[in-house]
C-alpha cells in the first residue's frame, strides 16, 4: 500500500460496526410514525435510498405520506439518532473495529495524516470522540460529517476531508465498506481503496479497490 501520503475513512460500517443498532433506530421511527405496526426495515425500504442520512428520513414520510418538509425531515433524522445513541451507550458499544487502534497508532507514529469522511452527523462524533477515544488520532475539527448544509454529496465530502489534511484525493488511501462510498471516493479523485468487507456485503469491483478485509488486523502492508 505505498503511493499515498494520507489516509480516509468512512465511519459506519469501516470503522465502528452498527448496522444493527442502525437498523433498530430507524425502525423505531418508522413505528413512531406509522399507524401499523412495521416489523422488517428491509421490506419496508425496498428501493428507497441508504438510509444513512436524511434522505431515508425523507423516504419514510413520503412512504407514510406524511409531510416531508425539511424541518420535519431534520426533526426525525435527529430523533432516529438519539435513539441510536442511547442503543449504543445501553449496550457499551464502546470499541473501534479489531485491529483499527493498531492500525492507526502505526499511521501516528510514522507522521502519515488521517481523516473521517462520514454521513453521520455531529451529535454521533460527540460520542464516537467521547466513548471511542476518536480524538487519540483525529482532530474534530478537520473530520467531515453532515451538517445538511455544507455538502451537497459524499463527493464533496470526501473532497474537503482531503482538503483539511491538505492533501489531494489521488494521495490518499481510502476505506470504504460500500460500492456506492467507492464510486464516490473515485470521483472525488481516489485512486486506491480497501473495501472493509463482511458477511452481508457483496466484493466491490472497482480498479481503485486494492484489497478487501474483514477487519484491521486482516492489513498485509501498511
Amino acid at each position: 500500500m505505498k503511493g499515498y501520503k494520507g489516509v480516509l475513512f468512512d465511519f459506519n460500517g469501516t470503522m465502528y460496526f452498527d448496522k444493527e443498532i442502525n437498523d433498530i433506530a430507524w425502525l423505531a421511527i418508522i413505528n413512531e410514525l406509522s399507524q401499523e405496526k412495521v416489523d422488517d426495515l428491509n421490506v419496508f425500504s425496498k428501493g428507497m435510498a441508504t438510509y444513512q442520512n436524511t434522505s431515508f428520513a425523507k423516504g419514510i414520510l413520503q412512504k407514510l405520506c406524511l409531510p416531508c418538509d425539511p424541518d420535519t425531515i431534520r426533526d426525525v433524522w435527529t430523533r432516529k439518532e438519539e435513539i441510536y445513541i442511547h442503543l449504543a451507550k445501553e449496550r457499551k458499544m464502546f470499541s473501534l473495529v479489531p485491529g483499527l487502534a493498531d492500525y492507526l497508532d502505526h499511521l501516528k507514529t510514522a507522521g502519515i495524516p488521517v481523516n473521517i469522511a462520514s454521513l453521520a452527523p455531529k451529535m454521533n462524533f460527540d460520542y464516537y470522540f467521547e466513548y471511542l477515544g476518536l480524538g487519540e488520532w483525529f482532530d474534530m475539527d478537520k473530520i467531515v460529517y453532515d451538517d445538511c448544509i455544507s455538502y451537497s454529496d459524499k463527493v464533496s465530502m470526501y473532497l474537503k476531508s482531503a482538503k483539511n489534511i491538505s492533501l489531494e484525493m489521488k494521495d490518499c488511501l481510502v476505506f470504504e465498506d460500500s460500492d456506492t462510498g467507492v464510486q464516490d471516493a473515485k470521483k472525488a479523485g481516489c485512486r486506491n481503496a480497501i473495501q472493509i468487507y463482511r458477511k452481508d456485503h457483496k466484493p466491490i469491483l472497482d480498479e481503485i479497490v486494492i484489497d478487501r478485509i474483514n477487519d484491521y488486523t486482516e492489513l498485509k502492508d501498511r
